[in-house]
């Protein structure tokens, strides 16, 4: 009866030993992955901005986006872009129009393209994990502007813990 009580007793251990390594390997994962989110989605944010800055020629104050307008603001950026075909080459004359914008905890992009242009129109979401979005300007007057310091903050919240990823860049808008 003893040799039953001992097995049963070791054997007990054993199964709190394998289930307290999945336990903390669960909370392991989850942190990881709440890292690569928050990490992810910062730097995804902060290249695509980057990308469209180069290309533009100018901050626009205001913009209307198929009568929904957008104002470049300390959490909004609206960008004048020369019109590209799929050649690369530029349409005279011809701009598209890019917004960056955030609504609760996700950043959007809106692109509103010309006639001839080779950009998509539309609303694409960077960022499900947005917690804080801040855009500076070198300039009070929007014409002026020939650099962006881009301030991004994401986070996400696993098992009571938070994981937190911070950008900080300037852009030069190249075609200033």
């Amino acid at each position: 009866m003893i040799e039953v009580l001992t097995v049963v007793f070791i054997f007990s251990l054993i199964m709190l030993a394998i289930f307290t390594l999945y336990i903390n390997y669960q909370n392991l994962l989850g942190t990881q992955e709440a890292l690569i989110d928050t990490a992810g989605s910062a730097s995804a944010s902060i290249t695509d901005i980057q990308n469209s800055v180069l290309q533009a020629d100018h901050v626009v104050a205001s913009y209307s986006f198929s009568g929904t307008d957008h104002t470049s603001t300390t959490t909004s950026l609206v960008l004048e872009l020369p019109s590209r075909t799929s050649d690369g080459d530029i349409v005279a004359g011809s701009y598209d129009y890019i917004a960056y914008y955030a609504s609760s905890t996700t950043l959007y992009r809106t692109v509103e393209a010309a006639v001839g242009s080779s950009r998509q129109s539309g609303t694409r979401s960077f960022s499900h994990t947005l917690n804080m979005l801040a855009f500076t300007y070198d300039s009070s007057s929007f014409a002026s502007v020939s650099k962006i310091t881009v301030d991004i903050t994401t986070e996400k919240v696993v098992k009571q813990k938070s994981t937190t990823a911070h950008l900080n860049q300037d852009i030069y808008l190249r075609n200033f």
